[in-house]
């Protein structure tokens, strides 16, 4: 059994040049799932808004008091939010305030 590389692209239109007269079931369910899997990932990757940390679908003054509650903090610290950290680099600082700040009003 050969495997066929593909790229997003190929997925996107379809698979329709991957799936030729050669291509078994076992393939063409392996081609639908990871088909259904990259157009899942992609809607959930389209629905996030960076700085929106509590997820009410707007970044506002309660996402950057988060980041405020838990800034100057690092893993470990009883004030320690994970989600506070924005750019993940393992503290809450200057940095995260500002990934929040830069979307303030987004919806």
């Amino acid at each position: 059994m050969s495997i066929t590389p593909l790229t997003l692209t190929d997925l996107r239109k379809g698979v329709r040049r991957e799936l030729n007269k050669k291509a078994t079931w076992g393939t063409m369910l392996t081609l639908i799932l990871v088909s259904m899997l990259a157009l899942a990932t992609s809607i959930q990757i389209a629905k996030a808004i960076t700085g929106d940390l509590n997820d009410d679908g707007k970044v506002d003054g309660k996402d950057i008091a988060i980041v405020a509650a838990a800034f100057g903090t690092e893993p470990g610290d009883l004030r320690w939010k994970p989600i506070a950290d924005v750019n993940g680099d393992g503290k809450i600082d200057g940095k995260d305030i500002w990934f929040v700040a830069r979307n303030f009003g987004a919806t």
